[in-house]
């Protein structure tokens, strides 16, 4: 179950990706793209938890979610 939860975390990571993509393209100068791109990291940074903890990333404090990594992966 595991394994399908970090495949579908990191195809909506890819999908805020390049929707931020697509809106820095067309020109938009919002924050929009940069908010799309937050989203993005937090997937990818719980994913990495995740697989190095065993545990169930929860929040969204980037500083608290990195500091539950190994020190050798920070």
């Amino acid at each position: 179950m595991r394994k399908v939860r970090h495949k579908l975390m990191l195809q909506e990571s890819a999908k805020r990706f390049r929707s931020s993509e697509i809106l820095r393209s067309s020109g938009d100068d919002s924050d929009s793209a940069y908010l799309l791109e937050l989203i993005g990291f937090e997937l990818v940074l719980k994913v990495v938890v995740e697989q190095s903890t065993q545990a169930i990333a929860h929040g969204h404090i980037y500083k608290d979610l990195f500091g539950q990594l190994p020190s050798e992966l920070q």
